[in-house]
């Protein structure tokens, strides 16, 4: 309002000021072309003063009628956006605030002091009381956070908090707020901001917060039961055949250092890991004269045994838990030259899970007594694991695994 009454001041001094100049100039002008007689020129000199004055009132009355309705112009948009204002924020339920940093002094509408439970007409509210509310565990968080702003080291100010009501109940609050005046020295002067009243967004957010965390504790402890079960399956199978006891928890120790050292980590360790304790899960489909035959197989016993891995794949697919850990069941008997059952995969054909366990499942087995043979030394083992890098295994992997059992001979505990 004050620029506007400025520029209206400004308007009406420069335009009479045109208006008098231009009439003296041009009245003694045509004054002196037109009469020459000196009586004459001054009956008519005080006739012209008289005209000057009427025709500065009626441009004075034109320019300040102007002035007035474009003030009541003015202001009638002035009140009517005030009026939309007001009721867009009480549409929104929204407390306003007008804070006077300096003093703390603080100027807020019937919201505000509604949503705190007090009676809006005799309400007072300052910085102090405001502060007094705060629940004592977000006190610091808020002093804080508010002190951090004032002093410029955040950019913003948002912050949720408890506060006390009337009551003596705690709701939770919305408060934004921006600095909207300083003084000469740039320091923060008035503060102006909304407060919203969150609690039953707040209590939302509590239930679905809780509601997660059952459900990740369930899942946890659905993840528990599979994870036993399939240990479970695992005992049972080495029990069935007890010369490979403790071989599949060996194997599985194993794959997932090995797994670690390729890059592998989070949930890919998992499914490996349950591939790992699975890999022999098709082996219940082979029968136990096969299985636990102390001599040679022969070609027919040799077809049905190299089946294991499909069985194993068609027994775990339909579990959509297991599907993505039946890469090694399905194809640690997978060779890099191709040669491997049952599929005949090659090279980068065969999951990288399954080309690590390859190599541990060998070294593992080689250095174990079966029925059928006896454990081979250390040496013999790894010059044949080094012999079928890029043939049998995947060389990349092949050098890992020498790496590791170089660096951390643990792995060799009971080899020799």
């Amino acid at each position: 309002m004050d620029k506007i009454k400025r520029k209206y001041e400004i308007r009406i001094t420069l335009i009479y000021w045109i208006f008098s100049i231009v009439w003296i100039y041009t009245s003694d002008y045509l004054l002196g072309i037109s009469i020459h007689d000196p009586e004459l020129v001054t009956r008519i000199q005080n006739y012209k003063g008289w005209a000057f004055v009427t025709a500065s009132a009626v441009l004075i009355y034109i320019l300040v009628r102007h002035y007035l309705n474009a003030q009541r112009t003015t202001e009638k948009k002035l009140i009517e956006n005030e009026e939309r204002l007001r009721l867009a924020v009480e549409s929104a339920q929204q407390g306003i605030y007008d804070l006077n940093i300096q003093s703390g002094e603080i100027v807020v509408n019937e919201i505000y002091a509604k949503t705190l439970g007090f009676d809006s007409s005799s309400f007072t509210e300052t910085f102090q009381g405001w502060l007094s509310r705060l629940h004592p565990e977000d006190n610091d968080y808020v002093t804080t956070a508010f002190q951090n702003y004032i002093s410029g080291v955040s950019d913003e100010y948002r912050i949720e908090f408890r506060q006390r009501k009337a009551n003596g109940d705690w709701i939770w609050l919305l408060s934004v707020g921006s600095i909207v005046e300083y003084d000469p020295d740039g320091k923060p002067l008035r503060m102006l901001g909304t407060q919203t009243d969150i609690t039953d967004s707040k209590a939302k957010e509590l239930k679905i917060s809780h509601l997660y965390e059952s459900l990740r504790n369930a899942n946890e402890d659905l993840s528990q039961a599979y994870d036993a079960t399939i240990e479970g399956w695992s005992r049972a199978m080495e029990l069935r055949d007890r010369e490979t006891e403790g071989h599949t928890l060996r194997v599985t120790a194993l794959t997932l250092r090995l797994a670690s050292m390729a890059g592998l980590n989070g949930k890919d360790l998992v499914h490996i890991r349950r591939g790992a304790l699975l890999h022999d899960m098709g082996k219940l489909g082979i029968p136990d004269s096969i299985l636990l035959k102390p001599g040679p197989l022969d070609d027919q016993e040799w077809n049905l045994m190299r089946k294991h891995p499909i069985f194993a794949y068609e027994m775990l697919s339909p579990i959509t838990y297991l599907q993505k850990a039946i890469d090694i069941p399905y194809c640690h008997h997978e060779k890099m030259d191709g040669s491997g059952y049952p599929r005949g995969l090659k090279e980068a054909e065969i999951p990288l899970a399954a080309r690590i366990f390859a190599v541990v499942d060998v070294f593992d087995a080689l250095t174990s007594n079966r029925p059928y043979r006896s454990a081979w030394t250390l040496e013999k083992t790894l010059a044949f694991i080094s012999d079928g890098s890029d043939t049998h295994f995947d060389p990349n992997v092949v050098k890992l695994f020498f790496e590791l059992i170089q660096s951390e001979p643990k792995w060799l505990n009971g080899k020799s």
